[in-house]
């Protein structure tokens, strides 16, 4: 009897290590797959704001540059300029 009890202990931590293994590789292979999704996901995040700023950036200067040539009023373009310094620092 002690034979076979010792028998059916050796295949149930045979299987149990098995089966954590396989957890294991599971749990690694996932871990994987999200941190590639997540390069991607804050790469085009980051991306996505570059093309934001940008463009609003050259719509606001276009804007000041119109109301200056609209008005001839230099106050336009010393405020582009003083803008434009204090966003350069």
């Amino acid at each position: 009897m002690l034979h076979i009890a010792a028998s059916i202990l050796c295949v149930t931590q045979m299987h149990t290590t098995h089966c954590a293994v396989n957890c294991q590789l599971i749990v690694v292979l996932v871990s994987a797959a999200w941190m590639i999704i997540g390069l991607i996901g804050s790469f085009l995040f980051i991306l996505i704001q570059l093309i934001l700023i940008i463009d609003f950036s050259h719509m606001w200067n276009g804007a000041w540059l119109d109301r200056h040539d609209d008005s001839q009023n230099k106050c336009w373009l010393i405020g582009k300029q003083l803008s434009l310094s204090l966003c350069d620092h």
